[in-house]
């Protein structure tokens, strides 16, 4: 599955393929990698829920009994031609329109406000296009500021697959869920940790408590102004994902990572207090538990990092295996360079076990390692998605001059501003040689 965003904030185009394991978003700062990558996690949550799909075939197959009575019954639906592409087409529109658009839709709003979220450059209103095997959608905004379907072009070379204009209830069902079988394997498992991360767990964790009190006595001051503070989805769903975590739980794959992190890096343990509902930190060989807020800005950095690989990625076994998807923006906040190589090592084993990685970063150091990584065959470059974000007059767009191949990834970003620092110091330094 792909997906194509346009004409949002700053960007013009932004892609993302789901099939690559490790995906590194480059770019000067007010260009739109974090409107591009909280687009795509928002996207991916609601086609992710499972639960939307359950609701839609339990749906599908009480329009069949009340047509009926009869089980087994077709689907029946409006349609303009009495052909199979249409009654996928109708099944497909039904599907988003009913069960998907009304959720991404509160999601956009909650984290960029459609009222506001055109295009900065050209003027020209959002466009998604979800790209699947069997067909492609595409969802734009109505004058009412509501997501809604544009159109939808169902495969020709996939039209054999349907038999009949009469679609049975369960031939579309599985059709469907086929489709959408990689993002389902995703439910319950995508993960996104924003920039500014200790930052922003400090300042929920000591206003959370109070913002629930507030909440709780709204009703009594009717006759005031009041607006208890918002955040972003993506931010919204990072705190409550750290704070729900289950202490007890335990993930072989990830707490090795976590390990390494914590004994390599740290030199101490991120530990979650269920009492207090707080991560601590314990350096090794003491007993003090420290608040992590409180420890050095690499150790708060990390900390949320540490926690989401100790106590929320699971590994599970046999059947129930799934994937998961882990966004991360800026990773190297607060690390020095030998941190950040390790990171980004750490990371591609991560690609390597199951995980998703989405990255923007402005880090050299990790986009070495990661050419290195290539290089020493550590991944395979099909499995890296590397964009070069540059801004043109309709607004940002992947460059693409830096797309990973069997040689690495070639430097457009960072190498410009290395070259001209070495040219002015030799400059300043024949000046003062004179």
């Amino acid at each position: 599955m792909r997906i194509k965003i346009k004409n949002l904030g700053p960007i013009y185009e932004f892609n993302f393929d789901l099939n690559r394991d490790l995906h590194l978003v480059y770019g000067k700062n007010n260009i739109g990698k974090s409107h591009g990558i909280a687009a795509v996690y928002l996207i991916l949550k609601t086609l992710a829920d499972k639960s939307n799909f359950d609701l839609f075939t339990s749906f599908l197959y009480t329009i069949k009994t009340k047509n009926s009575g009869v089980k087994g019954e077709t689907i029946k639906l409006t349609i303009d031609t009495q052909s199979s592409n249409s009654v996928l087409k109708a099944s497909i529109k039904l599907y988003f329109e009913s069960f998907l658009l009304s959720k991404l839709n509160n999601s956009f709003n909650n984290s960029f406000e459609l009222t506001n979220i055109k295009n900065k450059f050209n003027n020209e209103e959002l466009l998604i296009t979800i790209y699947f095997d069997l067909f492609d959608i595409e969802i734009g905004i109505d004058s009412e500021l509501k997501l809604i379907i544009k159109k939808i072009i169902i495969h020709k070379k996939e039209s054999s697959l349907i038999l009949t204009h009469k679609l049975p209830v369960k031939q579309t069902t599985d059709l469907l869920e086929s489709e959408f079988k990689d993002v389902f394997n995703l439910s319950n498992a995508i993960y996104f940790l924003p920039a500014s991360r200790s930052g922003l767990y400090q300042g929920m964790n000591a206003t959370a408590p109070m913002l629930v009190e507030i909440s709780r006595i709204r009703h009594l001051l009717p006759n005031k102004s009041f607006q208890i503070p918002t955040f972003s989805e993506p931010v919204s769903d990072y705190f409550l994902q750290l704070m729900g975590v289950n202490p007890n739980g335990k993930s072989d794959a990830f707490n090795r990572i976590a390990e390494t992190i914590e004994n390599d890096i740290l030199k101490g343990s991120i530990v979650f207090n269920s009492q207090n509902k707080k991560y601590e930190y314990v350096q090794n060989g003491t007993d003090l538990y420290l608040d992590v807020t409180s420890a050095s800005s690499m150790i708060s950095e990390l900390a949320p990092f540490v926690a989401f690989l100790k106590y929320i990625l699971r590994e599970e076994k046999g059947d129930n295996k799934t994937s998961k998807c882990l966004f991360i923006e800026e990773p190297e906040a607060h690390l020095h360079p030998s941190v950040q190589v390790v990171l980004m090592q750490l990371f591609a084993e991560m690609a390597n076990n199951g995980v998703k990685i989405i990255i923007t970063t402005h880090s050299d150091f990790m986009f070495n390692e990661l050419s290195n990584l290539i290089l020493g065959d550590k991944i395979k470059a099909e499995q890296v998605s590397s964009m070069h974000l540059v801004m043109t007059e309709k607004g940002s767009i992947d460059k693409g001059d830096m797309q990973a191949t069997s040689d690495g990834i070639d430097d457009y970003n960072f190498s410009e501003v290395a070259e001209n620092q070495y040219e002015r110091r030799m400059n300043l330094l024949d000046f003062k040689n004179q």
